[in-house]
């Protein structure tokens, strides 16, 4: 039998033996059958005698299984009763000799053996049921410890049992399998306080916690799993402790919630978008100023997609120029960045956002086709980009940069994408903010000029009303009107009405000094102030009759320019209201619209008298341009130049930069003879045609930031110019008039294009500073033209001379020998060629490189212009193959030279990154005779000259009487 089928009957032998018979239907069966014994007892008295003593007991022992003690007393009395009747009826008084002390004992020792056995079946009796008890229990139990092993091994939560250092004793099927293990035994010997913990801190809170509170709910943390992946679980842990509060183990149980927290991490990310791109689209859409909205595009990127660096480019005609950026390395200004243009052709990540209209994004540069190293650019290891596309097309990219590797993901880009949407958008309504702002700016213009003049007769009235009417309005203790001039960031008093109002156009404000207006106006919004905002910002109050307890101050602002503010004060604490404020802001617009017509039309004034005189000298000055540009001879230009300027009763120098950089070239462009030899001009026209740029103390102002300056005595303008002229002495005894302190001028850089090729100095009594653009255009357009003039000499110079070894090149060399061949056929005179050639040369590559051999090749060539003569042409016509023409020198002297050559190359050595490397030439020597028609036949004698040399063993000089 089963342990299972014994558990099934066990409840039912239990049921049958705890069955209980009522008390009353024991007595009912107990007096039957006593009568029943007693008439049994009755009919068989003759027949057993003495033996109905024996059966006396039957009814005894009944008595004691049914009722226990008191049933054995009951059947014993009864069972004497019964006897003593009987045996009265048949015998008489001869019963009491019948019994004898025999029958007595036995009679009692069978009493007391019931008794005995009553008793032992109680106990028997007891024993049975707790037997009975206990295999029910047993049975209980066993059925629980399945429920329990079952819901162990069935719950989607892991269980485990540590010691209190982390040594896992137990742990459920789903633990091992939650966290990557085959089987319980490979994770018992991982600690999972040391080796699953991915943060230190969250395994020694939780044990702060259990130390403490001795239990942990619902903590959640990150663990490793086998293969080092990581999990998010939820922790319940308890301590188990022994009496003495020593802690035995902990308790707990895992629960996987990752698929929860990346749920919730996605979501997460995705609410910091949607606020992100609400909050930049906010952003983006509070100006529709252009610049500023591309500051506001470059600064609300880092709250859309983090990263270490961005610039926003526009496009324009094919090419991507960067309008915006942060972030990059210090060497790479910001002037020279944001002048950047990259064709989108040459750039591959530009072209693919340019032709698919999607975002892009690079996890590795280094391994990606896509990504071409700039300069500057070393450090970027992730790239993310996106077209900015209005009405189809696509008119910039956003770009960012990491030096994290993976750091921008696609959905990243997706983002950037998002952004860049809202950009473009942005862009568009700015571009046609501006388009409109421009054709409103010139109607209010004329329409400033109409009403300025009909309004007030000058800006001071004007104000004067408007503060009285605004006082009055407000029924305040004072109002004042302040201008600001940004050029000097200096507030002064316009007008009052109040306690102040004479006094106020009297007070003086110094320039950055603290006040109410300069704090008004770098806020740019209507302020409300009261004694502690005068204590916390500083600021001064100018009269003590002054007593403002609470004041509001408004900014004049109009057209983005700062014009002043509006304060109105009250003596004592006042509640600002909202319509108060309201209505102060509307006449503060008033005010500023007032101001700002008043000043324009001032300034349009002054603007026509400037445009009139700029008009006539870019006339002037665009003449003598056109005569300096018909020229194409550097001196001729610089001649010409002068002599225009002259024309126009002005004087000139001009200063070259040469290709270096280091140094200047003075062109003279005054007549000498007008200068005496102890003034300024004088003095520099005595020094060397060459000045350093170290003895030119504005180098960097015109060289660099390519800025005009002008001076108002350029006499002094010389002298702080050029400091080398100090160490000359003091100029004494001098007449010389030109240039006097009368003379004012311009020192203006020369820029053709990106770089500053020089600067000119231009001077006389009838320039002014407002004639600096005219002048800085000339400078510029003459810079074009000498740039050309120049360029065409250097490609000249290009055209004839080897790159790699700075040597005549085939052409240059036929040419300039043609020209010595003609030379020495008039004069009668020799003339030699030597062609050489390395020996082993493709060695030379094949060992160490080509770059290797290119440098063998320059200090090849540096060796033979050191060693041979200024009247010597030296010229490569191949790859190591070179030519030597001697002017005046024979057959004999030629050969001569190849020897002396031939043991200097040997012995020249070549410093390299592998170490000294030597050389050795063939040579073959040719003089020109009546057979030979050109330089070709010449060089063809040497180089059959040079091939027996090399058929010959190499090394070695062969001449051309040998080989015929």
């Amino acid at each position: 039998m089963t342990s299972d089928q014994s558990n099934k009957k066990i409840p039912r032998i239990t049921a049958l033996t705890n069955t209980k018979i009522p008390r009353s239907y024991k007595i009912i069966l107990g007096i039957f059958l006593i009568t029943m014994f007693g008439f049994l007892v009755w009919l068989m008295l003759d027949v057993m005698g003495e033996l109905i003593i024996t059966m006396t007991i039957l009814p005894i022992i009944g008595f004691i299984f049914l009722f226990g003690f008191w049933g054995y007393i009951i059947a014993n009395l009864a069972s004497f009763l019964v006897l003593l009747v009987s045996m009265y009826a048949n015998y008489g008084t001869q019963i009491f000799g019948m019994i004898s002390l025999t029958d007595m004992i036995y009679i009692l020792v069978l009493v007391i053996v019931a008794a005995l056995i009553s008793e032992q079946k109680e106990s028997i009796h007891n024993l049975y049921k707790q037997v009975i008890r206990q295999r029910s229990e047993e049975s209980r139990l066993i059925d629980s410890r399945d429920d329990y092993r079952n819901l162990v091994y069935r719950i989607p939560v892991g269980l485990y049992r540590t010691t209190p250092d982390g040594k896992i004793l137990e742990a459920s099927p789903t633990l091992v399998d939650m966290l990557g293990f085959p089987d319980f035994e490979t994770l018992s010997f991982v600690n999972i306080g040391r080796e699953l913990y991915v943060d230190a801190e969250d395994r020694d809170i939780e044990k702060d916690l259990l130390d403490k509170d001795g239990i942990v709910r619902d903590y959640e943390l990150r663990l490793y799993k086998r293969n080092n992946d990581i999990i998010w679980v939820r922790d319940n842990v308890r301590a188990i402790k022994e009496e003495s509060g020593e802690i035995i183990c902990y308790e707990g149980s895992l629960e996987d919630i990752t698929e929860r927290m990346e749920m919730e991490a996605a979501e997460r990310e995705q609410r910091v978008l949607a606020e992100a791109l609400r909050d930049t689209a906010a952003a983006l859409s509070g100006t529709l100023e252009f610049e500023e909205v591309l500051d506001r595009i470059l600064l609300n990127m880092e709250l859309v997609v983090p990263h270490d660096a961005a610039n926003v480019m526009l496009v324009e005609k094919g090419s991507a120029r960067i309008a915006r950026s942060k972030g990059y390395i210090s060497d790479w200004v910001e002037e020279d960045r944001q002048s950047s243009r990259f064709y989108i052709e040459d750039i591959p990540t530009l072209k693919r956002m340019h032709e698919t209209g999607k975002p892009l994004s690079i996890l590795d540069t280094n391994e990606s086709e896509l990504w071409v190293q700039l300069p500057h650019s070393d450090w970027m290891h992730s790239y993310a980009g996106a077209p900015i596309i209005v009405k189809g097309k696509v008119i910039g990219f956003l770009n960012l940069n990491s030096a994290t590797k993976g750091f921008f993901t696609e959905s990243k880009a997706e983002w950037l994408k998002a952004f860049a949407d809202q950009a473009g958008l942005a862009i568009e309504n700015a571009r046609m903010y501006g388009e409109i702002h421009e054709h409103a700016r010139q109607t209010a213009l004329i329409n400033s000029i109409t009403q300025t003049t009909i309004m007030a007769p000058d800006i001071e009235g004007m104000i004067q009303t408007l503060a009285d009417r605004l006082g009055e309005l407000l029924e305040s203790d004072g109002a004042y009107i302040t201008l600001w001039d940004e050029k000097s960031n200096q507030a002064y008093p316009g007008a009052a009405y109040g306690p102040l109002r004479e006094k106020y156009q009297k007070m003086e404000v110094q320039p950055d000094e603290k006040s109410i207006t300069s704090l008004v106006l770098s806020k740019g919004k209507t302020l409300i102030l009261d004694e502690n905002e005068f204590s916390n910002h500083n600021l001064h109050k100018k009269v003590d009759d002054c007593q403002s307890e609470s004041m509001l101050g408004l900014p004049l602002i109009a057209d983005g320019r700062k014009l002043g503010a509006v304060l109105i004060s009250y003596q004592e604490p006042h509640q600002f209201q909202v319509e108060e404020i309201s209505l102060s802001e509307q006449v503060a617009r008033i005010i500023a619209l007032a101001i700002y017509k008043a000043k324009l039309f001032d300034s349009e004034k002054l603007r026509t008298e400037e445009l009139a005189r700029a008009n006539a000298v870019i006339t002037a000055l665009g003449k003598a341009a056109t005569r300096v540009e018909a020229v194409k001879n550097f001196d001729r230009m610089v001649t010409i130049l002068g002599d225009e300027l002259a024309g126009l009763g002005l004087q000139s120098m001009l200063l070259m930069q040469d290709q270096e950089g280091e140094n200047f070239k003075i062109h003279h462009t005054y007549p000498k003879n007008n200068l005496s030899s102890t003034s300024e001009l004088g003095q520099l026209y005595a020094l060397d045609s060459q000045i350093s740029s170290d003895d030119f103390c504005y180098y960097n102002e015109v060289m660099h930031q390519k800025r005009s300056i002008y001076f108002d005595n350029f006499t002094d303008m010389i002298g702080s110019a050029f400091p080398v002229l100090d160490e000359l002495g003091p100029s004494e005894n001098s007449s010389e008039k030109l240039p006097t302190s009368e003379n004012r001028g311009f020192l203006l850089p020369m820029v053709p294009g990106k770089n500053v090729i020089g600067c000119l100095f231009v001077w006389g009594k009838e320039i002014e500073e407002i004639d600096s653009p005219a002048f800085s255009l000339f400078a510029s357009q003459i810079a074009v033209a000498f740039e050309n003039t120049r360029l065409i000499e250097r490609i000249q110079k290009i055209a004839i001379t080897d790159e790699l070894t700075g040597l005549y090149n085939r052409r240059g060399l036929f040419e300039i020998g043609r020209l010595e061949i003609e030379r020495t056929r008039r004069y009668n005179l020799p003339l030699s060629a030597i062609v050489m050639d390395i020996d082993h040369f493709k060695r030379v590559n094949d060992q160490y490189s080509h770059a290797v051999g290119d440098q063998v090749l320059r200090s090849f060539a540096r060796c033979l212009l050191e060693n041979t003569r200024e009247l010597d042409v030296v010229g490569r016509i191949g790859g190591e193959e070179f030519v030597l023409l001697l002017p005046g020198s024979d057959h004999h002297s030629a050969h001569k030279t190849a020897n002396r050559l031939q043991d200097i190359i040997a012995d020249n050595v070549t410093e390299t990154g592998f170490g000294e490397i030597r050389i050795t030439v063939s040579q073959g020597v040719a003089q020109m005779d009546s057979s030979m028609q050109d330089l070709n036949d010449l060089v063809q004698a040497a180089d059959r000259a040079l091939y027996r040399a090399k058929e010959t063993g190499r090394n070695k000089v062969v001449s051309s009487s040998i080989v015929h």
